[in-house]
């Protein structure tokens, strides 16, 4: 409604209707129901089609004709509709049906897009709440079924029943006097208008989490998050690149269409109450006050989580990412430098402390200190704050570099559970059997031999027990590179570790013969299965080299 005058009206063909809202509401548009049309063209032509596939090319070429763009394109599939449904009688009865009924020009006005869309019906163009729902979204979002259960009870407050069916539900008899069914119908009223409150106040708390806050900030509160809903699901469903702006859907929908939502978001600007038309106001009758908006944060929570921070820290307002902070070091607190520097005076003593730096009268090597440590630092003091105690400015000091340590030689043997080592015996042993069974091919092997075949999604899942770098075995050196297991190597790990199995079996078992059986083991529950564990991989780590785990 355009103050207390609707913006359009949606009615059947009654004329009666049709002359009473031109009485009361002569300046407001009044728009034929398309439900309606659509229902009276099934019941007056679809039993003079032979085929269902003939009735819906007609019912299709109809609806070209209502959804036409503009008057020029209207006529144009107008002359054709006559033309292509002219050849038997039936079928030209259906389309003078159609063009006497409901393209008359007191009434085409009324039901085709060419002039229905300068109008503001805010997407209400039938008379059932349903069905005008439905067709707001098939018309410009085309994703009616993903989001229907979220957005429809919210795009009108009033549910899915119609006008009728919601009175009926108060209105419980027809022998009832016209006193008794006013109360029923003013009980049905008082309802709908505390649902609406109520449902509006809780709307209107609710900030959209999956929204740019930064794109519309300045419209929570004043804006319903329908109207903003709306307009976000249009501008991230539009096509892209953005054909040329028509002006259709902010005309009729009082929504910013995708080119202004667009520009905005180039300028890096917010979308303001006034881009939406009144209809979408908290407060429609009330002079509004324009929001103050806070600054404009760097980061949003709608972004991609790829470049998504998980720190804690507050996100930084706009003003204050413009704003030069000096930076600290984090050790002595001191600007000019970062805790990694060699410049932070902790570190100075620390590398002093550990490279045996003294105050001797003949040093060996000398090396002046300047008061100054960085001409472009602009600090002039980092020096004399470090080592005001110990050395004075203009002094020397005495470097002593440590002893190189001669390089030890480490003589221990490769693990022998290395899969290189278990490949390279696996291989041997493979050469040697072939060549003594020329007659079974290589990719036989392994079946031929008795061994078991492991599938590939089994050596997949066993991949990650293995080691995770790879040793060359010529220079006995790790490899940079990701080791990249074959399926044969991981084959001959997994033979191995089943003869492990066994051996630990065997093992076991004669420790508990000897101690007499279950139960008389030293080593029980789950804790002694650990420790033994961790000693037994101690011991490999200290007596092999290369040992992974």
């Amino acid at each position: 409604m355009i103050g207390l005058i609707p913006g359009s009206i949606s009615t059947d063909c009654d004329q009666a209707l049709r002359n009473a809202i031109s009485t009361v509401f002569p300046e407001s548009p009044t728009l034929l129901c398309l439900w309606h049309a659509n229902k009276n063209i099934q019941q007056h032509c679809k039993g003079k089609f032979t085929s269902v596939e003939a009735y819906n090319d007609f019912f299709q070429a109809w609806q070209g004709i209502v959804q036409s763009p503009n008057i020029t394109e209207y006529q144009t599939r107008l002359l054709q509709f006559q033309t292509e449904y002219s050849d038997t009688l039936e079928r030209q009865e259906c389309a003078t049906y159609v063009q006497n009924t409901w393209l008359k020009p007191d009434r085409a006005e009324s039901i085709v897009q060419a002039w229905t869309n300068k109008h503001p019906h805010f997407g209400v163009t039938v008379t059932s709440r349903l069905v005008s729902i439905s067709g707001l979204f098939q018309g410009y979002f085309r994703v009616i079924s993903p989001i229907r259960a979220y957005l429809i009870p919210r795009l009108m407050i009033s549910r899915v029943e119609s006008s009728h069916a919601l009175l009926k539900r108060y209105i419980t008899s027809s022998q009832g006097d016209l006193f008794t069914v006013w109360l029923q119908i003013q009980q049905a009223v008082s309802s709908q208008i505390q649902n609406i409150k109520s449902d509006a106040a809780n709307s209107r708390i609710k900030t959209p989490l999956h929204l740019n806050r930064a794109y519309y900030e300045a419209c929570f509160g004043y804006i319903t998050n329908t109207a903003i809903r709306l307009a976000n699901s249009n501008y991230t469903g539009a096509a892209r690149p953005l054909k040329p702006c028509t002006g259709v859907f902010t005309t009729t929908t009082g929504l910013p269409c995708a080119h202004i939502i667009d520009k905005i978001r180039e300028d890096g600007d917010s979308l303001l109450p006034s881009h939406f038309h009144r209809h979408w106001y908290w407060d429609r009758y009330l002079d509004l006050v324009e929001p103050v908006l806070e600054p404009l944060r760097i980061v949003s929570y709608s972004a991609s989580t790829l470049g998504r921070t998980h720190s804690t820290r507050r996100i930084s307002s706009g003003f204050e990412a413009s704003e030069t902070r000096e930076r600290r070091c984090g050790l002595c607190r001191l600007p000019g430098h970062t805790r990694a520097s060699l410049r932070c005076p902790v570190n100075m003593r620390n590398a002093r402390a550990e490279l045996g730096i003294t105050l001797d009268s003949t040093p060996l090597t000398t090396v002046p200190i300047s008061p100054v440590l960085h001409a472009n630092s602009g600090v002039t003091s980092i020096a004399e704050a470090a080592l005001a105690h110990d050395i004075d400015a203009g002094s020397t000091i005495e470097v002593q570099p440590p002893s190189p340590a001669a390089p030890t030689l480490d003589t221990r043997p490769i693990w022998p559970g290395r899969p290189e080592l278990l490949y390279k015996q696996y291989l041997a042993e493979k050469e040697a059997w072939l060549l003594a069974h020329p007659d079974v091919r290589p990719a036989k092997y392994r079946t031929a031999r008795g061994l078991e075949v492991y599938s590939v999604r089994w050596c997949n899942e066993n991949r990650r027990n293995l080691p995770r770098e790879r040793i060359n075995l010529e220079t006995e050196t790790e490899l940079d590179e990701a080791p990249n297991w074959t399926h044969e190597e991981i084959s001959a790990w997994l033979d191995n570790d089943a003869l492990k199995d066994q051996e630990i079996e065997k093992e076991v078992e004669a420790k508990l013969i000897s101690a007499g059986g279950f139960g008389q083991s030293k080593e029980r529950g789950v804790r002694g299965l650990q420790n033994r564990i961790r000693r037994d991989q101690e011991a490999q780590r200290e007596q092999y080299r290369f040992y992974p785990y």
